[in-house]
């Protein structure tokens, strides 16, 4: 038979694990706000450029293009055709 101490001893615990639990809660809760802090930072900056890259669309890159991609605004990239020698004569 269980005395009025064991269940007092045993509900101690059971609260003492539940308090442990919520601090083990409050901390994961704690590192995700931060990690949503810093992505949210990161994506502002990744915004601010891109909206800054197409501030000054007039800009030519290292290679005298305009856009990375070596496009002049709209019109489509230049295709080579190579000149390979006939063999058949």
């Amino acid at each position: 038979m269980t005395t009025v101490t064991n269940v007092g001893e045993n509900w101690k615990k059971g609260l003492a694990k539940v308090l442990d639990h919520l601090d083990s809660i409050r901390g994961k809760l704690s590192d995700l706000d931060n990690q949503q802090e810093a992505h949210h930072i990161a994506i502002q900056r990744l915004e601010r450029a891109g909206r800054e890259r197409h501030q000054h669309p007039g800009d030519r890159d290292a290679d005298g293009d305009r856009d990375s991609d070596g496009r002049h605004g709209d019109r489509p990239p230049r295709y080579h055709k190579i000149d390979f020698p006939k063999f058949d004569d």
